[in-house]
């Protein structure tokens, strides 16, 4: 390939994708039926502090099927892995207050009962963007909900920054 057949089809498609062109709409704290962390009725200061984030995948699940003497792959469905992203905290903690607060619609800390999957789970939306700030790849995480929020960790580092870390489960992506 020539170099200019792969500078032609880079500008067909309209420059490469960068992973720091995106952005990501939660649910709203009031839409979950938990006390509102940000002092809004919004999620926009979740969005915002949200520094790395993940499209899904999904694997194609096969089982061997032998005709005579040959072996050939077979589907029979798929799995999605859970999706993690990583947020900013402030200092009143409103971060991870949301995360904790999502968690316990899903099992509650005071009378450890599991609620059904429609009270909690929520679509999450994750969308690739190009230069100029346009959405390029939309995904939806169908009926998303937190499986995990990961230890902070707390060290001596002067200039270091909180993070959460979480893991979403999903049914399905589109």
């Amino acid at each position: 390939m020539k170099i200019e057949e792969f500078k032609a089809a880079i500008g067909k498609g309209r420059g490469l994708a960068r992973p720091n062109l995106w952005r990501i709409y939660l649910p709203n704290a009031s839409s979950l039926g938990i006390a509102d962390p940000f002092a809004e009725r919004d999620s926009k200061t979740l969005d915002l502090m949200c520094n790395a984030a993940q499209l899904p995948g999904r694997q194609i699940t096969t089982n061997e099927r032998m005709y005579g003497m040959k072996s050939e792959k077979m589907p029979y469905g798929y799995i999605v892995d859970d999706v993690s992203l990583t947020f900013y905290d402030n200092n009143d903690y409103s971060i991870k207050r949301y995360w904790d607060g999502w968690q316990d619609k899903i099992i509650s800390r005071n009378v450890y009962e599991v609620k059904y999957k429609n009270e909690y789970a929520r679509e999450v939306t994750i969308q690739q963007l190009d230069h100029q700030g346009r959405e390029v790849y939309t995904c939806v995480l169908s009926e998303a909900f937190p499986t995990t929020v990961n230890v902070i960790e707390l060290n001596n580092d002067q200039d270091g920054l909180v993070q959460v870390n979480v893991q979403l489960a999903f049914t399905d992506w589109r």
